[in-house]
């Protein structure tokens, strides 16, 4: 059966208002109010507000002429609200009395309304403001807000991305250094590699920078799609690249760094039609809580040395480090410490690096550090004695470091 619900008051002179001029500006404004007493009679309602944007209201008033409890004179309101939180919470509400404090509700037309409370002559006062455009403006800012903290994050992203290949760069990979370095403490056997694409530059001379480019991107692929999850590869630079291996033996490090190697030699590079072998060099040296990450890369840049002077595609441990003594690890290659090296360079005369380098001046093809018939490889390899003496300088800036 129908409930018959009572007529809405005459706005302008409802019962004990008397007529009074701040009442009747509210029937010109564009806000709503209603005033129910102290026995929760509805005395007066802006008829005009809620004709406009509640004819339903207007038309049918709900049992809005008496309010006790909260919860039971908000239900009425449920034809002309969205179901959203902040209404059931209304309706939920047993309590009696004024509202404790604003809230804006979504009207079924899509408009937003602030709803403010407060006690009149014993009973309640109800101001009702459309901020639909101050809603709008809101949900425009937060929006905003969001697309621009996407776009920073995008941005710190790419500042720590390389461009060519979407890895890592060395920035990023220094700082994921840093952290492993972090877990050395507790007794996690972190080790870092350096791989360098043998004569690369060959490429480029040949084919041009744009093929380069092409090759280092498929070359980044490979590496990335062999990696052991957990580790992370990086772009440092040119040809070169650095690994993270994580939670490492010395025989895991050694067969991860070898599957990398292999990767890379185990078919040629398309560069249009035609094919390019290339092989990998690599250098790894262990984390240390002992010296910073910085120092443990150059020390795997110092193996990258080595393995390049014995014969290049191929891998060289910096020394056994922690897991030396596991069973079944591969033996790491005999190496000298890169400031044994160093001291070794500078010996006993405190020689400066021009007194050095006067020192060991080659003397026609003979190369300081490889016999004849090796140096005639190292030329035609183009390994030249500026790359002699440009490894010279790096053993006396570790020395002095």
């Amino acid at each position: 059966m129908e409930t018959t619900r009572p007529p809405l008051l005459n706005p302008q002179h409802a019962p004990g208002t008397g007529g009074s001029a701040p009442v009747d500006l509210m029937a010109v404004v564009n806000v709503g109010l209603t005033l129910h007493d102290g026995a929760g009679r509805l005395v007066y309602v802006n008829s005009r507000f809620f004709s406009e944007h509640f004819p339903g209201i207007a038309s049918d008033v709900p049992e809005i002429q008496t309010r006790q409890r909260r919860g039971d004179y908000w239900r009425e309101f449920h034809e002309d609200f969205d179901d959203t939180p902040a209404y059931r919470q209304l309706i939920e509400d047993e309590s009696a009395g004024p509202l404790p404090q604003p809230v804006t509700l979504r009207a079924r037309s899509g408009r937003f309304y602030r709803i403010e409370e407060q006690g009149w002559q014993g009973g309640i006062a109800s101001v009702w403001t459309d901020v639909s455009e101050l809603v709008g403006r809101e949900n425009a800012l937060r929006t905003a807000q969001a697309e621009l903290e996407l776009l920073n994050t995008r941005l710190a992203d790419l500042a720590l991305t390389d461009a060519l290949t979407g890895l890592p760069n060395r920035r990023r990979f220094q700082a994921a250094l840093a952290e492993a370095r972090g877990r050395v403490g507790e007794g996690v056997p972190d080790a870092v590699g350096v791989i360098d694409l043998d004569f690369f530059k060959a490429v480029n001379d040949r084919f041009g920078h744009d093929a380069g480019d092409a090759v280092l991107v498929e070359a980044a692929a490979r590496m990335a799609r062999t990696l052991r999850p957990g580790d992370l590869l990086a772009r440092l630079g040119g040809e070169e690249f650095g690994v993270l291996f994580r939670s490492v033996s010395l025989a895991q490090g050694s067969e991860a760094a070898e599957s990398l190697r292999r990767i890379l030699g185990a078919r040629p590079f398309m560069v249009g039609v035609a094919e390019v072998e290339l092989t990998a060099s690599i250098g790894l040296a262990w984390l240390s809580a002992a010296r910073s990450p910085e120092d443990s890369l150059r020390q795997a840049d110092m193996a990258l040395f080595k393995a390049k002077d014995g014969g290049r595609d191929m891998i060289f441990w910096d020394h056994p480090g922690p897991a030396a003594g596991e069973a079944g690890g591969t033996p790491a290659a005999a190496t000298v410490p890169a400031a044994s090296v160093a001291a070794d360079l500078l010996g006993d005369e405190g020689l400066d690096a021009a007194r050095l380098q006067q020192k060991y001046q080659a003397q026609g093809d003979q190369h300081p550090r490889f016999d004849r018939a090796a140096w005639r490889r190292a030329r035609a390899e183009g390994r030249t004695l500026d790359h002699y003496w440009n490894w010279v300088d790096y053993c006396i800036a570790l020395a002095f470091a």
